[in-house]
């Protein structure tokens, strides 16, 4: 993903995150993802090995699309944390 995509996804996010329209966290997702409301996931490549193997098979298996291309950091910023 290029910097002007990164910086539009951000910017997106934010406004889902101030709308409350966004989900922070492996066990709030986790919940959202068995109830069948999540509709595209964000998974930070540099999350803990622990936290990326409890969502990435469950996302796999619901067949919900999902993308690694923002960092933790990135995605905090993004949600304002």
């Amino acid at each position: 993903m290029d910097d002007a995509s990164r910086a539009k996804v951000s910017g997106l996010l934010g406004l889902g995150a101030r709308a409350r329209n966004v989900i922070v966290g492996v066990d709030l997702l986790r919940a959202a993802v068995k109830k069948g409301t999540v509709a595209f996931a964000f998974v930070a490549p540099d999350a803990s090995a622990n936290s990326r193997d409890k969502v990435v098979p469950l996302l796999d298996a619901r067949r919900v699309r999902w993308s690694d291309g923002l960092d933790t950091h990135a995605l905090g910023a993004a949600v304002g944390r």
